[in-house]
């Protein structure tokens, strides 16, 4: 799912993302002599500006959204930050030379909603790393994907009012949304996004990253030390691969 006119407000929408506590944890996890990194569906590119930035890290971002990603240049721009933006999926995907590091933040696997998906994702990841490389990700979890079932969200900000609905069929949520964005003229514009993410345990993942080579796979709860349970409502995984 490529984000379009979505991209323009995405920002605004996540702007309570603690990105300085998910780079404070992705820094503590690090390999020894880390130059190089990748970061997969980087959307408007934080943690890729972090990442070449605060890090200072040799960083790739890639997204499927040529929004997304025109967004991210000028951040990156503003920051006086330098990193590589190219528009690829994370399926099938594939860059210039290994990486020691590579990222997918904010809910990307989450959109991987076949078994064949995610297997072709992280295979590519794997792949993608030299020896001793981490990956690291993150999912909105079950349990908070469930409870979202049914529920309508809203919000009428000045600036950017909206209208969420939910609905959980099996192991996917199908999520409508529309957003009314004030224009400079005063009037709204209607923006509607139709998004559908996956439901994956813990269980399902750690087996997925396993059969893709991957060994030393931690599962916590949301960017802290504490193991990640059925309660977590976003889960961080870490996976090494070996050499």
């Amino acid at each position: 799912m490529a984000y379009t006119e979505f991209a323009q407000i995405y920002d605004k929408l996540i702007a309570d993302r603690p990105y300085e506590k998910w780079l404070a944890f992705i820094a503590d996890r690090l390999p020894a002599g880390a130059r190089k990194a990748a970061d997969g569906a980087c959307g408007t590119g934080t943690i890729t500006m972090g990442l070449a930035g605060k890090l200072g890290l040799e960083t790739v971002g890639f997204d499927l959204s040529t929004e997304m990603l025109g967004l991210a240049a000028q951040k990156l721009r503003r920051a006086g930050v330098r990193a590589v933006l190219v528009r690829q999926d994370l399926t099938s995907f594939a860059l210039n030379g290994p990486v020691d590091l590579f990222t997918v933040c904010c809910d990307g696997v989450n959109y991987l909603l076949r078994d064949e998906e995610a297997e072709a994702c992280f295979s590519r990841v794997y792949a993608s790393l030299r020896p001793g490389g981490v990956f690291l990700f993150d999912v909105s979890a079950p349990a908070k994907l469930r409870a979202m079932d049914g529920k309508m969200y809203g919000s009428d900000d000045e600036e950017i009012a909206y209208i969420w609905q939910n609905e959980v069929h099996g192991d996917l949520i199908d999520m409508s949304l529309s957003f009314f964005v004030r224009g400079d003229d005063g009037r709204y514009c209607r923006i509607d996004e139709e998004q559908t993410q996956r439901l994956y345990t813990i269980g399902q993942l750690t087996d997925l990253l396993h059969k893709a080579g991957f060994a030393h796979v931690g599962a916590y709860d949301d960017y802290t030390e504490r193991p990640a349970d059925e309660t977590s409502l976003r889960v961080t995984f870490t996976a090494k691969k070996e050499g």
